[in-house]
């Protein structure tokens, strides 16, 4: 039985994720931004219901990097794409400093 070329594109693209660790940190911070984004809109517009959605999302993603160091130091040069400061300690991994954004962010109530 042969894939069809969609079923053959999903496997590619999961082939891409798995090798290159570069194309993993670009669709890392695509993701990040699209869920900063959607996290700004439902702040603007008064739709609380969507953020811990949202908010879970985010912190996955912050998550996800402590078990990927190899894309975490790809990261780090990126940092201002994800919204981090130029401030950030660099002895602190960048899975840390998204964690602690996130994580005051909600507590100065920008997320709620």
């Amino acid at each position: 039985m042969h894939a069809g070329p969609q079923a053959r594109a999903v496997l590619d693209e999961a082939e891409r994720v798995r090798s290159d660790p570069a194309y993993r940190a670009d669709r890392f911070v695509a993701e990040w931004t699209r869920l900063r984004k959607q996290q700004e809109h439902a702040r603007f517009w008064g739709e609380e219901h969507k953020l811990p959605k949202i908010n879970a999302g985010m912190a996955g993603l912050a998550k996800s990097l402590e078990r990927d160091a190899q894309m975490e130091s790809l990261l780090r040069p990126r940092a201002r794409e994800l919204g981090l400061g130029i401030g950030m300690e660099p002895e602190r991994g960048l899975s840390r400093e998204l964690s602690d954004w996130f994580g005051l962010s909600r507590g100065r109530g920008l997320s709620r």
